[in-house]
């Protein structure tokens, strides 16, 4: 395999810190002296200047560590829940939350957010579905999509988070229908399992005012 040469230099010192980690770090001689073991319930770490960086500490809530830049500003932290639960966050130097991960028993969620802490994406995993959202600068839900054992769908809201558009799909067949602003269904086209659909047109009040009924089916061999 090629490989450039811009990058040798890269792979030989990373060759050499790993080596020397394995060997002098985890690679001691059974006769070597053990470190000293430190018990506490809070360790913080100082800087030269004597600046807190960063802060290990255990409690009822569980334990977490904290990382924080020159100015004192908490920029990374993880933290564990007695109950098993775990998250980390990042936040940026004027302190707004950019991501967000956790996990716990019943799922796991990443939120990721701009730089004013306004939540832009976010995916979800638990034992039933999944799913993902998409937000606008102003932290209104846009788009999302979501997958289940037995259905899935997905859905396109305006810029005041209302539904103008959602597909969705099921052991009773699939749908596709169109919303007005005023969240009124207008159009609907739906298909079933065995290949009977319908088409539905509404006015503004939601009646129903035009229905065509149909058979789908696969076009014959030739």
């Amino acid at each position: 395999m090629f490989v450039p040469k811009r990058w040798i230099g890269v792979m030989v010192l990373w060759t050499v810190v790993l080596t020397g980690a394995l060997f002098f770090g985890l690679g001691r001689s059974a006769g070597a002296q053990e470190p000293a073991v430190v018990r506490a319930q809070a360790v913080v770490l100082v800087d030269e200047a004597g600046r807190e960086r960063a802060m290990l500490g255990i409690g009822e809530d569980g334990v977490g560590l904290t990382v924080m830049d020159e100015q004192g500003g908490p920029r990374v932290a993880v933290g564990l829940r007695p109950d098993g639960g775990a998250g980390l966050l990042v936040q940026s130097a004027a302190g707004a939350p950019l991501i967000r991960l956790g996990s716990d028993q019943e799922g796991h969620a990443l939120v990721l957010m701009d730089e004013e802490g306004t939540n832009r994406f976010a995916v979800g995993l638990d034992v039933e579905s999944q799913g993902m959202s998409f937000f606008d600068a102003n932290g209104t839900e846009r788009f999302d999509i979501g997958v289940g054992e037995q259905n899935g769908g997905f859905s396109l809201c305006d810029p005041e988070g209302r539904p103008r558009a959602s597909l969705g799909l099921g052991p009773s067949g699939v749908g596709l229908s169109l919303f007005d602003p005023d969240g009124v269904e207008r159009l609907g086209m739906g298909m079933g399992p065995g290949g009977g659909g319908d088409f539905v047109a509404r006015n503004a009040a939601g009646q129903e005012v035009w229905r065509a009924l149909g058979e789908i089916a696969p076009e014959p061999m030739p």
